[in-house]
């Protein structure tokens, strides 16, 4: 290199992005199930931010003192959300099995298509980040609207996003599983970026709280599960059984381990006035929940899990990085 010339260096995210998105070379559905996984972890955090700051602008109480401003740094990752998913929204057609399917009759023909996919999914993307402005004010009415439309279009990108990946399974409950996994993903998030020595009465607080978000998980999972195998229903519980084999065994083992052992920890009130214990339970709960969701999305492929296991972590490593920023 020449005296007086600098060259700018590379972006570790923007790197690690390209890197992940040039998988697709060689297996493109593969590359893009591992790109949804990350990208589902991801935007647990500014998704599950828009719902605690919508609750805080109609509950008062300390806890806007113990988490408000992490949840408002949260919330405001929210814009990222859209350029993010683009892969996703525009790799449709790859990705999903009922792309072309000819079976399809009625509404199925026309909302299981790639193009009414990607639309639905940009309108609700745009939707949130609309509700995260509004979210700025104190507006109680704007806390409200947030509410009701962010759980009800969460559930649609659940369902769009994940549980479209296998057409003979449905549950009526997938989208609020999903919601605690958000809510969960965007706790751990407040509790390791919360300040360095917080005060004691708020490192309580926070501990209590995350005993509650840390029971949400279990009661949807389980329930659905429960229901589904209670039920008798066949094609259903082959969803199960696909990830009940093999290494999807062992990752719900471990997943299932670590969500039980940090609401079992929680349950001991010295731990949950210890801000070193809780940021311990939050790093456990974020490997849990990357777990989980490549767990969800990695059975659906044929083949290629190699290829979407560094597509995730490429993908999971250029989104956080992005979002630091």
């Amino acid at each position: 290199m020449r005296a007086g010339l600098a060259f700018p260096r590379p972006m570790p995210a923007t790197v690690a992005l390209a890197a992940a998105l040039l998988l697709g070379l060689a297996d493109l559905r593969a590359a893009l199930a591992g790109w949804l996984a990350a990208l589902c972890l991801a935007i647990g955090v500014p998704f599950g931010c828009l719902l605690f700051v919508a609750v805080m602008r109609l509950v008062p109480g300390k806890w806007r003192t113990a988490m408000g401003r992490e949840a408002e740094s949260g919330l405001s990752l929210l814009p990222f959300a859209l350029p993010a998913a683009l892969p996703i929204l525009a790799g449709a057609a790859w990705l999903y099995p009922w792309a072309g399917a000819n079976d399809l009759e009625g509404f199925k023909a026309i909302y299981l298509t790639p193009v009414f996919f990607g639309l639905r999914g940009v309108a609700v993307l745009v939707l949130f980040i609309v509700l995260g402005l509004a979210l700025k004010t104190a507006s109680k009415g704007a806390a409200v609207v947030a509410l009701v439309a962010f759980v009800l279009l969460d559930g649609v990108l659940a369902v769009d996003w994940l549980m479209s990946l296998d057409t003979d399974f449905h549950s009526s409950g997938f989208g609020l599983y999903v919601l605690a996994l958000q809510v969960l993903t965007a706790f751990s998030f407040i509790v390791l970026v919360s300040e360095p020595d917080p005060p004691a009465e708020n490192v309580r607080l926070l501990g209590a709280l995350f005993l509650s978000v840390q029971l949400l998980w279990p009661y949807f999972a389980f329930m659905q599960y429960f229901i589904v195998w209670s039920d008798n229903l066949p094609k259903l519980a082959q969803w199960y059984l696909a990830r009940g084999a093999g290494p999807w065994a062992v990752a719900a083992e471990v997943f299932t381990g670590l969500h039980l052992a940090a609401l079992l920890a929680l349950l001991f009130p010295p731990v949950r006035g210890d801000i070193g214990l809780l940021r311990l339970i939050a790093a456990a709960s974020l490997l849990a929940n990357a777990l989980e969701y490549f767990w969800l999305v990695l059975p659906s492929l044929p083949e290629g899990g190699g290829i979407a296991f560094v597509a995730f972590a490429l993908s999971l490593l250029g989104l956080i990085r992005g979002g630091m920023r």
